[in-house]
């Protein structure tokens, strides 16, 4: 396992010192994996593309940055929010998920890598009252869902003019296009202003970048 050539092989720029830090998560990861299985890893560098690497291919937008508060939603084990929250240290980060060993599993990198961030041991839709309109950035690599009720469980975090990242494949961008999923994204005045298409271990990937609009000022 070398981090380092998996990241530079998807053009991705990083520094060396998130770079060892990534490496101590993976061994944590690795280590608690042993005990509590929380991964299937049957080869470990396609593991990795898949997850860590994954996690870092928003770095090829064109309409965001990332900065300010992001929230993680079924966070499973920290991908993306962990591997954001180490090469994004000024990222106000929260890892939210409903099942007991995961969240076991992320206070325990955060504690042990001394991370800056917030766990969640909670449903998304029980959160949402608390936090709507709340983070900058909203994302759910781990959320397996169909649109509709990953709409439901992201957007409503999102604040004006926020952003909702989602790492999914070709075909939930079709589903997207269904007329329930149109009518909620128009319901909460969100676009979709970015795909990016990419590839990782020979699986197409697409990145949705979705973005909820400023309010309109009024003339008074």
């Amino acid at each position: 396992m070398d981090i380092k050539i998996l990241i530079e092989k998807n053009n991705i720029t990083i520094k060396k010192e998130h770079i060892d830090r990534l490496s101590a998560y993976v061994e944590i990861l690795l280590r608690e994996n042993k005990k509590y299985n929380l991964a299937s890893i049957k080869d470990l560098d396609v593991f990795l593309e898949k997850t860590l690497v994954d996690s870092l291919i928003i770095q090829r937008s064109k309409k965001i940055k990332i900065k300010g508060s992001l929230i993680d939603i079924g966070s499973g084990n920290g991908f993306p929010g962990i591997v954001l929250a180490i090469c994004y240290p000024e990222l106000k980060v929260t890892l939210l998920d409903a099942e007991k060993k995961k969240v076991q599993f992320l206070e325990m990198v955060r504690d042990e890598l001394d991370l800056d961030l917030e766990v969640l041991h909670l449903r998304a839709e029980d959160h949402i009252r608390q936090k709507i309109g709340y983070f900058d950035i909203v994302c759910a690599k781990a959320l397996v869902s169909k649109p509709d009720k990953w709409l439901r469980w992201t957007v409503p975090f999102a604040k004006r003019g926020g952003f909702i990242i989602n790492y999914k494949t070709a075909k939930f961008l079709e589903e997207l296009k269904l007329s329930s999923s149109q009518k909620f994204l128009k319901k909460y005045n969100t676009d979709i202003i970015e795909k990016i298409d990419y590839k990782v271990s020979d699986s197409e990937r697409i990145i949705v970048i979705m973005k909820k609009k400023k309010a309109r000022k009024t003339n008074k």
